[in-house]
């Protein structure tokens, strides 16, 4: 694939010989499979078929390519691969998910270094939001394929654990809290990436909200309307922030007339939020190489033989607040009537300092619009309190969509199923195809908050100046101001038709501002501020983007001819140029020059 932007070379080097996993589908085929450390197993039943198959080789720097079969298979060989290498970290993952860390490392501790969040809080929270009938509800809605993948990564990470539960890297050796994981901890994966910038945002929030138990002024009230919403704005934005670039160039701006991507994904390197590269080939069904995060059978950004696409994380909130009207704290009023507030009782197991263990318990309220959130400007009183709406709370469809998004054949085709799945949580797409098309779209699960909506429903003070942060706070005592349905997805999303996107045949380009500037010659301006901000100065990364496309162009930028190649985009992309440098040299220069000597404080002339 000479024409699309590829791996470095020495990714693909010479490689370490393959093997190949089976795995099988009795129960008595399992079971002695369990005791089985071989890379084959040959089942002692001959009606016993293979379920999942995969053979694994690793070439140069370890990186994973996995063929199989079927995407069951390949998603086994994934979770076995991605096992191999990260064990300790998914099975953290696997036990915060499931409120489980209380039981092996005790409440008090925090989550991990930095956090605020005890494990007995992770604990409780993660099990009201992440609640078993809640994911099975929502594990039914997924596709066949996707059930297929989650089957088949279970399967591969079992396997694994099986296998080495003697010999496993620290710091999980031997340790006890190292488990099998269930259908239901995996799709509890999937579920906690995508409500990370919603729910999981304010999962402190959340575990901390409780009745009131007198007359004590809310915090809105004792802080001023703007005061609140600055406390708020900045504890969602003191989360660790997960930022990327990207441009796609199209025929106009290569050599060659076809595509070329640049993507540089910036993401934890802690957590299941680290980047795993793997290459994945199932036989007439998918050939994509990329990078996933941990717990995803399917490539997230990546390539395959005509097309190469990257995500950039979007301004677009994925939850808006309600501002409800209360009564005695515990019951809302909407439109005159009066309904109780739900209240979900949650238990946890806590390991005690003697070993024994005991039960913590906590209560938890929702309204129709969602949990009741406290702190940081908002708190909870007898006649007024505040919900959180997350979007992709009920979000099933990430698998299925990037897995079209791997099968696609063109920008077109992938333009399309984004539009039709509407299932990337939180981020914009910037591709590029073999035909020489440079797309950007920033199409993810977004409310449907319209500005006719937030024009008849953002009216109090306190929703005014939340709505000046870009937080949508709408009033929760009327009906009326619940997110509108969209009639052609059958869902309260914004519509996907009426998201900023575009095609070009030069270029576009993301660096986590607004999609309403893409590319400086096209503005998205039409869309809601949900969804991010208009007309407004750019970031030094997207003017610099936009800049050194601009500079190659006009080839301007001391590299020969005026077209971009893989070789001098790599170039580009390592010339490490600082944007604000760039902007106040001269004029510092010539400070300097016109002022060459300076008096300290302390009267010293230097």
């Amino acid at each position: 694939m000479p024409q699309l932007p590829r791996m470095k070379a020495a990714l693909l080097g010479p490689s370490v010989a393959p093997f190949t996993l089976v795995a099988l589908a009795a129960l008595a085929a399992l079971a002695a499979l369990a005791g089985c450390n071989s890379d084959k197993f040959v089942a002692p039943d001959p009606v016993v078929v293979p379920q999942f198959e995969a053979t694994i080789q690793r070439t140069s720097y370890g990186v994973p390519h996995i063929s199989a079969p079927n995407l069951g298979g390949a998603s086994y060989g994934v979770a076995y691969a991605y096992a191999q290498d990260n064990l300790c970290l998914l099975a953290d993952q696997v036990l915060s998910n499931a409120g489980e860390r209380s039981r092996h490392f005790g409440p008090d501790a925090v989550v991990r270094p930095g956090s605020t969040l005890t494990n007995v809080r992770s604990d409780l929270v993660n099990r009201f939001l992440l609640d078993e009938p809640g994911q099975r509800a929502l594990y039914a809605t997924v596709s066949d394929e996707a059930k297929l993948m989650i089957a088949g990564y279970v399967a591969g990470y079992n396997r694994f654990v099986r296998e080495r539960t003697g010999n496993l890297p620290a710091p999980c050796t031997g340790a006890a809290w190292v488990r099998p994981m269930t259908d239901l901890d995996m799709f509890r994966l999937i579920s906690a990436q995508a409500i990370q910038s919603g729910y999981g945002a304010f999962l402190g929030g959340i575990h901390d909200a409780v009745p009131p138990t007198g007359a004590t002024p809310l915090m809105t009230d004792t802080l001023r309307p703007a005061d609140a919403a600055r406390a708020f704005t900045d504890a969602f934005n003191a989360r660790p922030q997960m930022g990327s670039n990207a441009y796609a160039l199209g025929r106009d701006a290569t050599d060659s007339g076809t595509g070329l991507l640049l993507g540089n994904p910036h993401f934890p390197w802690s957590t299941t939020s680290r980047f795993y590269q793997f290459h994945l080939t199932v036989p007439g069904s998918v050939d994509v190489m990329g990078a996933a995060l941990g717990g995803f059978p399917m490539v997230n950004i990546g390539f395959n033989r005509n097309l190469a696409w990257s995500h950039t994380v979007s301004t677009g909130r994925r939850f808006t607040l309600f501002e409800l009207t209360l009564q005695n704290g515990t019951s809302v009023v909407t439109d005159g009537v009066v309904r109780p507030l739900t209240k979900r009782t949650v238990t946890v197991d806590v390991r005690n300092t003697d070993g024994s263990i005991s039960q913590r318990s906590r209560d938890f309220y929702s309204s129709a619009h969602g949990p009741l959130l406290v702190g940081n400007g908002l708190s909870w009183g007898l006649t007024r309190g505040y919900a959180i709406r997350d979007a992709n709370a009920d979000n099933a469809r990430m698998l299925d969509q990037w897995l079209l998004m791997a099968r696609a054949a063109s920008v077109a085709e992938m333009q399309t199923a984004l539009r039709q799945v509407n299932g990337l949580p939180w981020v914009n797409t910037i591709a590029a195809d073999r035909a020489g098309n440079a797309f950007y779209g920033d199409i993810s699960v977004t409310p449907n908050v319209s500005n006719a909506l937030i024009a008849a429903c953002v009216t109090s003070p306190t929703a005014q100046a939340f709505l000046a942060q870009r937080t949508v706070m709408l009033d929760g005592a009327r009906a009326a101001c619940d997110w509108s349905l969209d009639a052609a997805s059958g869902r309260r999303l914004y519509p996907t038709a009426d998201m900023p996107q575009m095609v070009r045949s030069d270029y576009t380009s993301n660096s986590n501002d607004s999609g309403w500037l893409a590319h400086p010659a096209q503005l998205n301006a039409n869309f809601s501020p949900i969804i991010g901000f208009t007309a407004r100065e750019q970031s030094l990364r997207t003017r610099l983007a936009f800049t050194q496309v601009a500079n190659r162009l006009a080839g301007t930028d001391g590299k020969p001819g005026n077209r971009f190649n893989l070789a001098n985009l790599e170039q580009v992309f390592f010339d490490n140029r600082s944007y604000s440098a760039e902007l106040v040299a001269d004029a510092l220069v010539a400070l300097c020059r016109a002022t060459p000597t300076a008096a300290a404080s302390n009267g010293e002339v230097i």
